[in-house]
Order: structure tokens, then C-alpha cells, then sequence
């Protein structure tokens, strides 16, 4: 669900900010949105009450992103809005030929897909999912 929508405390909008802030550190010239879906009936149909999704736009294809867009998306076991516990981060890499690459926290932490990012990318994209678990008060595997 668009990070936009999920906003129910200050607290919340601190943290999200906070996540913002922690990808544009590692990544300078992403530009954060904070509603990366449409909001129409048949995204709606997607929704997940327990995530909480913002995108980074750069300003062209990176071959070292290996796309030019990157998808965060924060899972919990409850909606973020009651305090729910952080289960993990999925990243996309997306380009104008769809999803290039992912990254989760559940297993190896390593990209996966068509064409991944370069090995210090990936390692910026690890420490940023580290940085994710510390702001939400959970430990990183």
C-alpha cells in the first residue's frame, strides 16, 4: 500500500521519512515517491494492508542498478499503523521492460532476476535493508 495512505501517526510519517532519508544516503540521485501505485479499482484490488511501498526514481537507466526505478516494500505482521512488527523488504528493480531484478530479506539477500546490479550496488542495497530493520526496532538476519 502507497507509504502516502499508511500514514496514521506522526511517529509513522518520522519513520517513513526516515526510510526515505536511508535510501537517499546510499543512493543520492534517487528521487522518493511516496505513492508509487495508482489509485484505481483494479490496484485496489491488490492492496496489502500490511506493507507499506515507496518508490525511487533516477534520472535514466543506471547499469550499475541495472534499472531506473526501485520498488521498497516494507512487510509487517500487522498494519503498520498499530505498531506492527517489521517481517522484512522486498526490493524491485524496474525498468520500461518491467522488473529486472529483486531482493529480499528472506533467505540470501541477494538480487535475483533478468539483470542485477553490480556487486557494490548490491551491497548498498543490503546495508539499506539493514538500516530499514534499525529504524523499526528489529534485527536484521
Amino acid at each position: 500500500m502507497n507509504a502516502s495512505y499508511q500514514v496514521t501517526s506522526p511517529e509513522l510519517a518520522q519513520t517513513i521519512a526516515s526510510v526515505a532519508t536511508a535510501f537517499r544516503q546510499r543512493f543520492p540521485d534517487g528521487r522518493a515517491d511516496l505513492c508509487p501505485w495508482r489509485d484505481d479499482r483494479r490496484t485496489r484490488r491488490w492492496e496489502q494492508p500490511n506493507s507499506i511501498d515507496l518508490g525511487f526514481h533516477f534520472p535514466g537507466w543506471s547499469p550499475r542498478l541495472a534499472c531506473r526505478s526501485v520498488l521498497v516494500q516494507l512487510q509487517f505482521k500487522t498494519p503498520p499503523g498499530q505498531q506492527g512488527q517489521l517481517l522484512g523488504l522486498v526490493l524491485r528493480g524496474i525498468s520500461f521492460r518491467g522488473e529486472q531484478w529483486r531482493l529480499a530479506t528472506l533467505g540470501s539477500w541477494q538480487p535475483e532476476g533478468k539483470d542485477t546490479p553490480t556487486e557494490d550496488v548490491s551491497q548498498a542495497l543490503q546495508h539499506f535493508c539493514r538500516d530499514v530493520f534499525q529504524l523499526f526496532g528489529a534485527g536484521a538476519n
